[in-house]
C-alpha cells in the first residue's frame, strides 16, 4: 500500500486492510489468494450496488399521511395545479416522490407473473349499501362499514384487503401504449390489519387500488357501473349524500387479467403505499354515461370537463410492471421474434 493511499484511509480502516494485505501477499498461494480475495470485494460492491439500488426504488420510509383539508385543482394554470400539489401542504411533499402514479403502461415491457383473479370472499353476498357526494373535485361513493367486502387475492400481498370506497376519473389517469381511455374507476382498498383508511395511508402496505378502465360504446350494461352514473347524476341536481347500491364484483371485468405495479395515490397526499391493480379489459358504456361523470359540478361552480380529474403522468424510474397475462408481444421480445 503507498503513502497517498494511507492517507485517504482512517486509522482502524488501514490496519484493517494492511493486516488483509499481509495474508494474500505472504501466502505461499499469492496468486490464488490474489484472485479469492479480489472476487470476494468484487461480489461485495455488487451486492452493495444492487441493495442501494433497490432501497432506492422501492417504497419510500417518509410517506405522507392523508390531507382531507387540502385544496388542490386540475388546471395546468392554477396554483393548486399538479404541478404545485407538492407544495401545498407539508403533508404532500410525497407528491414530489420518485415512485409516483399514473403511469404509461408499456406492454412490451411487462413481467409475465402467475398472479390468480381478483376475487373477493364469499361474505357479504349481493349488493352493498353506500353514499355518494361530491369532493370538490369529482365523486366518491364511500362503502357501508356493517357489510364489508374483504379480498385476501391479490399480487404480492398475503393478506386480506377491506373494499373501503370508489371513485372515478375523466379522461383515465393510466394509459396502455400511450393511449388513455375515456375513464377510469378506482376501487380502493387498505389492509385489514390496519383498520381504516385514514391509518392506512402512511403504510407502505397500506393501500390497494383495483384501475377499471371506461371505453365509450354503443351500450351500457354493466348495472354497477350505471347506478354508481345515476347517483352522480343526482348529484348534478345539488343534492349530497346520495345512496347508492351496487355490487362492486360487478366491476370486475370478466377474464381477470390486470397489470400491477408498485405507485402512490393520484392525489394529495400522493402517498407511496399503494399496490396497484389496473384492469386490462375495461367496462364499456355509452357516451352519455361517460358525460354524466364529466359534467360534474366541482369547486368554483365549474364542471369537471373543463380541466378533467386526471392527473398527469408520472416516470416509472427503474419500477416494473407485472402482468398475468403472456402477451405475444413479450413473447416476441423474449423469443427473439418468434411469436407463441
Amino acid at each position: 500500500m503507498d503513502k497517498d493511499t494511507d492517507v485517504l484511509i482512517s486509522d482502524s480502516s488501514r490496519n484493517y486492510l494492511v493486516v488483509i494485505w499481509q495474508l494474500l501477499t505472504d501466502s505461499p498461494y499469492k496468486k490464488c489468494s490474489l484472485v479469492l480475495g479480489l472476487g470476494v470485494i468484487l461480489i461485495t460492491v455488487i451486492t452493495l450496488v444492487i441493495v442501494f439500488t433497490h432501497q432506492s426504488t422501492g417504497p419510500s420510509d417518509d410517506i405522507c399521511p392523508a390531507t382531507p383539508l387540502v385544496t388542490f385543482g386540475y388546471n395546468p394554470h392554477g396554483a393548486d395545479g399538479p404541478l404545485h400539489w407538492s407544495h401545498l401542504a407539508p403533508e404532500t411533499r410525497c407528491c414530489a416522490g420518485s415512485i409516483q402514479s399514473p403511469i404509461d403502461i408499456k406492454t412490451q415491457s411487462l413481467y409475465c407473473r402467475g398472479f390468480s383473479a381478483i376475487t373477493y370472499q364469499g361474505s357479504p353476498t349481493g349488493a352493498l349499501n353506500g353514499s355518494i357526494s361530491s369532493t370538490g373535485q369529482g365523486a366518491v361513493l364511500a362503502f357501508s362499514k356493517q357489510h364489508q367486502l374483504v379480498t385476501g387475492v391479490l399480487p404480492e400481498v398475503t393478506t386480506d384487503y377491506v373494499l373501503d370506497s370508489m371513485h372515478f376519473h375523466c379522461p383515465s389517469e393510466h394509459h396502455v401504449d400511450g393511449k388513455p381511455m375515456s375513464g377510469e374507476l378506482h376501487l380502493v382498498h387498505y389492509k385489514k390489519q390496519y383498520s381504516s383508511f385514514g391509518a392506512s395511508v402512511a403504510k407502505q402496505d397500506g393501500l390497494a387500488v383495483i384501475g377499471i378502465f371506461l371505453e365509450e360504446g354503443s351500450s351500457s350494461n354493466n348495472s354497477a357501473f350505471n347506478s354508481f352514473a345515476e347517483g352522480v347524476q343526482k348529484l348534478n341536481d345539488n343534492r349530497t349524500g346520495i345512496s347508492v347500491t351496487l355490487d362492486p364484483r360487478q366491476l370486475l371485468p370478466t377474464g381477470g387479467k390486470f397489470y400491477t405495479y408498485f405507485g402512490s395515490l393520484t392525489t394529495p397526499s400522493c402517498s407511496e403505499s399503494v399496490r396497484w391493480i389496473v384492469m386490462q379489459k375495461p367496462i364499456i358504456t355509452t357516451q352519455e354515461k361517460v358525460a354524466i361523470l364529466r359534467t360534474l359540478k366541482v369547486k368554483d361552480a365549474a364542471h369537471l370537463s373543463d380541466f378533467g380529474n386526471a392527473r398527469p403522468l408520472q416516470a416509472l424510474s427503474s419500477r416494473r410492471v407485472d402482468s398475468n397475462t403472456y402477451h405475444w408481444k413479450i413473447a416476441a421480445l423474449n423469443n427473439k421474434g418468434t411469436r407463441k
